[in-house]
């Protein structure tokens, strides 16, 4: 074990002597008030768990939800008309998180959820400063502040939060992903697809959140020529403001740059999500724009690496056709023609 790791579980093992309290279970009959936890920021966790918030609704009609967040994913979740209030806290920052831990003590929450794997001392501050009724966790057996815990690390997350429901609901409710999206991007989208003519036409994401799942100048533009090579469809290529300069220059030095579009205006997730869902196909080695493309339901291509807990918590999960090609250490050591051109078709 390295020595960070070391220092790590020994800051661990410290922060849960002192917070880690056990909390007596308080379970109303009808919840009032739930708060979610995302302050990671991760787009995709907010897609696969999209379906809870109207379940609860459904259910607990007069229930208020609460969702912490990134200010990155405020847009994002304020799309969604079952979330009440919208709190956001920076990644890091442990006075913002005892300045937020006192105003949400004040709501009395009955349900606190958490699906984190690993819990921060700063996180497991927070949560025990909040002081909600009822903890729920995710691999948290550990954890004396959890008095609701979910185990099997193996599943998907979607069924985490799908389980994490059933403690409040026992009836079958309605697990497809909820897309939110935008009547303005969507409009600007509509336009830029008329004024191009493009009918049909695949997806392609060639950025994914990590450094090893983003395909090099000389792969990525591998990629595009095979795909533009096998297919009769044109490709409009997903990004975002940041690699527009990147992209610009992939589609200049592709085969085909004249069947290769791309949508340079391009602000926000919401106009990424409007191209996808008019897209015959989407490639990504993304799992935020591949559960975009499930919740659209598009067929599907993606690349995820060989660590196997990280496929099982976010493979597509998805009942549409769907490809999925395994790589190693990096989404370069890809074999492109693995693809077959039928997927593509």
């Amino acid at each position: 074990m390295s020595l960070k790791k070391t220092l790590q579980n020994f800051r661990i093992k410290i922060g849960k002597a002192l917070l880690d309290k056990t909390i007596v279970r308080d379970t109303p009959t009808t919840p009032k008030r739930f708060l979610f936890l995302r302050q990671d920021g991760k787009i995709g966790d907010i897609i696969v768990s999209s379906f809870v918030f109207k379940a609860l609704k459904k259910y607990f009609p007069d229930c208020e939800i609460s969702v912490v967040c990134s200010e990155t994913n405020r847009e994002l979740l304020h799309k969604f008309q079952e979330i009440d209030k919208i709190y956001t806290l920076p990644k890091r920052s442990i006075k913002a998180r005892f300045h937020l831990g006192k105003v949400l003590r004040k709501e009395k929450f009955d349900y606190l959820l958490d699906p984190t794997v690993f819990l921060r001392n700063r996180d497991l501050f927070f949560i025990r400063l909040i002081g909600a009724k009822n903890n729920v966790g995710f691999l948290k057996a550990d954890y004396k502040i959890f008095n609701f815990n979910i185990e099997n690390s193996s599943q998907h997350f979607a069924t985490v939060y799908e389980q994490m429901l059933k403690y409040f609901i026992k009836d079958n409710f309605d697990t497809h992903y909820i897309i939110p999206q935008d009547e303005k991007a969507e409009q600007n989208i509509v336009n830029f697809l008329h004024n191009n003519q493009l009918e049909h036409y695949i997806a392609l994401n060639l950025f994914g959140a990590g450094s090893n799942r983003q395909f090099s100048e000389e792969k990525a533009i591998e990629l595009i020529n095979y795909v533009l090579n096998s297919s009769m469809k044109n490709i409009v290529l997903l990004g975002y403001p940041a690699v527009m300069d990147k992209l610009k220059n992939y589609r200049q030095k592709c085969v085909e740059p004249e069947r290769t579009y791309l949508y340079k205006d391009t602000k926000t997730i919401f106009d990424n999500i409007s191209l996808i869902k008019y897209a015959d196909l989407c490639i990504s080695p993304d799992t935020s724009i591949v559960h975009i493309a499930v919740g659209l339901d598009k067929p599907l291509i993606s690349f995820y690496s060989e660590g196997e807990e990280n496929f099982q918590h976010w493979n597509p999960n998805t009942k549409n056709p769907s490809y999925i090609l395994r790589y190693s250490k990096h989404v370069n050591n890809l074999d492109i023609k693995d693809i077959k051109p039928d997927w593509l078709n």
